[in-house]
């Protein structure tokens, strides 16, 4: 039996994130562009070490290799890579949650983890956030075993992967944070937390204080380059892309500051089973964050922690309620609260709570219910399993710009299979799409065949900035004006429309020879 649900696990999950990879999601966007460009820099042996907005250097030299392996396959090459992420969060959530309770539960846990809507979407996407997920599992992971046997080896372990936070995202910086608070806990409270299930202060430090200034000593060395960042990239972490989410005028006013932190954690709460995140590229906008069934084993699972020890529930209910502080900065945009991409560090931490609520529902109804009891736990597990797939291949793909149809895509592909290699390549315009899309970045990234010029920095305002010729212009399905305005530069230009399936008119192309 035991085989059997690992063989279903392995299959579900790696299934589930390879059908309909190509093609769900589409459209290459923005922040695709940014993991790409990054990528170059580092396959051009400049070793960029910087944040790109907000992601840090982690994720880029972690899928490095697979970039090199998987090259030349577009969108296709980071979602590849993102889904191996994926994979490896899932085997460390299971050593994270069995550190946790046991073997049965890390089993069902990953298995629910593998068909989850909310990780599922982070698992193909292609963005860095999914790296978060791999690192707050190794942290619990650590954290817990560390717990058990005090080895310096995890402890060490621990440490390091704590320090990576500093050089992931701004919501994983709070993890060197975390995990020195925990390592304080455990090496001074703990003796006490477990006979007697109260804090007091025990003056034998002896090997625990050791072990507690190694970890501070180890986290304060990793964090050594984060410093030079801070310095370096000064303007990002205090008035840019990363300090407008952090600094506020609420600061100021710390009544006010507070008012809006406890405000903007609520609704980080009630996104389990409330409200979800809003952003569609993330989430069919509003849905919560797990499915009804789950949603129910969590709250079983929340009050059933009782089966895990004492000492370890605390450092779990720590963990996680400290992993969501980031996410309810008062500077931080209502309409972004809550937000699928600064939670994904918990995600292993609610897995483990539904996991323990099936654990515990599954135990009430083995008495009464007997195999009866285990039939109707799979079948609430299969229809959880469709709700989950029926949000991520018929529902989100609906919430995509034009439905998911990928334009950049099927434009580069198109300019490889039809324009040759010494003709420059222009756009005459832009984001002719739902939500800006296409992109040219998108477009320029997805294609394969090198051209002798292209211009993707920005669309062109005049026909006179076509200097490199021969040329192809691109313009949307609807700027036939664009046409004659480029016939005053280029009397003898030539256009043509491509078209798709239904005859519709996806874009034009304006050919200039010389």
């Amino acid at each position: 039996m035991k085989t059997v649900l690992f063989l279903l696990t392995v299959i579900t999950a790696v299934f589930s994130r390879l059908y309909l990879l190509d093609s769900l999601p589409g459209e290459w966007f923005g922040d695709i562009s940014n993991v790409h460009e990054y990528m170059m820099l580092i396959l051009a042996g400049k070793w960029p070490f910087y944040f790109f907005q907000s992601p840090g250097p982690v994720y880029h030299y972690l899928i490095a290799p697979l970039v090199i392996i998987f090259k030349n396959n577009g969108y296709l090459t980071y979602k590849i890579s993102s889904v191996i992420v994926s994979l490896a969060g899932l085997v460390s959530a299971y050593f994270f949650i069995k550190a946790a309770s046991d073997r049965k539960t890390a089993m069902t846990g990953i298995l629910v983890m593998g068909i989850s809507f909310w990780y599922l979407i982070w698992s193909r996407i292609g963005n860095s956030q999914i790296v978060i997920v791999l690192l707050s599992c190794l942290l619990g992971y650590f954290l817990l075993i560390y717990t058990d046997n005090r080895k310096l080896t995890h402890l060490y372990s621990g440490a390091m992967a704590a320090s990576l936070g500093l050089y992931t995202y701004p919501q994983t910086f709070i993890f060197p944070v975390i995990f020195t608070a925990v390592i304080f806990f455990v090496n001074i409270y703990s003796n006490q937390i477990d006979s007697k299930g109260t804090a007091v202060f025990t003056g034998r430090l002896n090997s625990r204080s050791f072990h507690i200034i190694s970890a501070f000593i180890i986290i304060l060395i990793s964090a050594l380059p984060f410093r030079n960042l801070l310095i370096k990239q000064n303007d990002l972490f205090t008035n840019g892309y990363v300090g407008e989410k952090v600094f506020s005028d609420e600061l100021k006013k710390p009544e006010k500051f507070i008012i809006k932190f406890i405000e903007n954690y609520k609704k980080t709460l009630l996104m389990f089973h409330v409200k979800g995140d809003g952003i569609f590229r993330v989430n069919v906008p509003g849905m919560p964050a797990v499915d009804r069934i789950s949603g129910f084993y969590l709250l079983i699972g929340i009050p059933g922690l009782y089966i895990i020890s004492r000492k370890k529930l605390l450092i779990i209910l720590f963990l996680t309620l400290f992993l969501l502080i980031p996410t309810a900065a008062p500077a931080i945009n209502p309409s972004e609260i809550p937000s699928s991409s600064r939670t994904v560090a918990v995600i292993p931490f609610i897995i483990l709570f539904i996991a323990v609520g099936i654990r515990k529902i599954e135990e009430l109804m083995r008495v009464p219910w007997g195999k009866a009891g285990t039939a109707l736990i799979s079948v609430l597990f299969i229809l959880s399993a469709y709700i989950n797939y029926k949000n991520y291949f018929i529902s989100y793909p609906q919430e995509l710009p034009d439905r998911n149809f990928p334009a950049g895509k099927i434009i580069a592909t198109h300019i490889d299979r039809n324009i040759s290699p010494d003709t420059s390549i222009y756009f005459g315009s832009c984001c002719w799409g739902a939500w800006g899309q296409p992109e040219p970045k998108s477009i320029a990234y997805q294609m394969k065949k090198e051209k002798k010029f292209i211009e993707y920095g920005h669309f062109l305002n005049s026909c006179k900035e076509v200097r490199s010729l021969p040329a192809a212009v691109i313009v949307g399905p609807k700027d036939l004006g664009l046409i004659e305005e480029y016939r005053e530069c280029f009397p003898d230009l030539t256009n043509s429309e491509v078209k798709d399936e239904n005859d519709n008119n996806i874009f034009m192309i304006i050919s200039v020879n010389r």
